[in-house]
């Protein structure tokens, strides 16, 4: 998550019973009992069968025309994203950047977010890594790009150093929330050698998308967005990071368009585990845990 240049069907019953309920600090999800087992945010990834001979062959299917007329649409993603517009709003118009946007964010609370941001994102070092290892794998150009994001993260550590010491945050000895702790064991199962390219490449681009769509509506036409909040804003809402997150859209998509049908349904399965856990991580800010 930085600046330029950084940097089985899935449970479709399950989302057709979410639900947000809106607070002024929070987003809380909720389940319906028949959908509850499937909603932990950490959940396994589902186990990725051997294609069949039909899909190993390129037959035209139903399936494979379904997400032809996707790509055109505007990709895969673009598709997801509509599909599971509650929980992708929930990441993205979260009342913490929203109070960030409209002036009223209590300086306790980004000092909160701000604490746990830094333990993720050393965390997210290693995972950027091996998507790093499984790009160079397929071509040179996503290579380059996954590079500019892992190469850019030792500046983000820094500006986290800089902003804690500048507000009086203590880094040493942070008592991890369990929802950072639970997206940082997400990250570490996405580590994995046996994650297919596609569904990392994915959870990449949601990781980084959530964020730009976030800060980047605090700095739209109309902010309140108080000046001491405006260069957090602009690490993630900035023209050249929206740029980025583009370029890793674009490449999650033409991925997906490849993929084979169990690999695509993990890919957003682990998409919806993103923004589950987003919104959770968001929540600490208004002091959850």
């Amino acid at each position: 998550m930085t600046h330029e240049p950084r940097g089985t069907k899935a449970p479709e019953s399950r989302l057709c019973h979410v639900r947000t309920l809106l607070h002024p600090t929070r987003v809380t999800l909720v389940l319906d009992a028949d959908c509850r087992s499937n909603s932990q945010p950490h959940k396994t990834l589902p186990r990725q069968h051997s294609p069949s001979k039909k899909a190993v062959n390129g037959e035209s299917s139903p399936k494979s025309k379904k997400r032809r007329k996707m790509a055109d649409a505007g990709g895969i993603t673009k598709t997801w994203i509509k599909k599971h517009i509650i929980l992708y709003t929930g990441a993205t118009r979260h009342p913490f950047t929203v109070r960030i946007r409209d002036g009223s964010i209590d300086p306790s609370a980004f000092k909160r977010w701000l604490a746990q941001d830094y333990v993720f994102v050393r965390e997210f070092v290693p995972f950027v890594a091996s998507v790093l290892i499984k790009a160079s794998k397929q071509s040179p150009e996503d290579m380059e790009v996954v590079l500019g994001g892992l190469a850019s993260l030792s500046g983000e550590i820094d500006w986290f150093k800089r902003e804690a010491s500048k507000r009086d945050v203590s880094l040493a000895n942070l008592t991890v929330h369990n929802a950072t702790r639970n997206y940082c064991r997400l990250l570490e199962k996405l580590t994995l050698p046996e994650v297919e390219y596609a569904v990392a490449i994915t959870a990449f681009w949601a990781i980084e998308a959530v964020y730009q769509e976030s800060f980047a509506h605090c700095l739209e036409d109309g902010n309140n967005t108080p000046p001491e909040f405006v260069e957090a804003c602009q690490r993630w809402g900035s023209p050249g990071f929206r740029e980025y997150c583009r370029s890793l859209q674009q490449i999650a998509n033409r991925c997906l368009e490849k993929a084979p049908e169990h690999v695509v349904a993990a890919a957003e399965t682990t998409f919806i585990t993103i923004l589950e856990h987003e919104i959770e991580f968001w929540n600490v800010s208004s002091g959850g845990t």
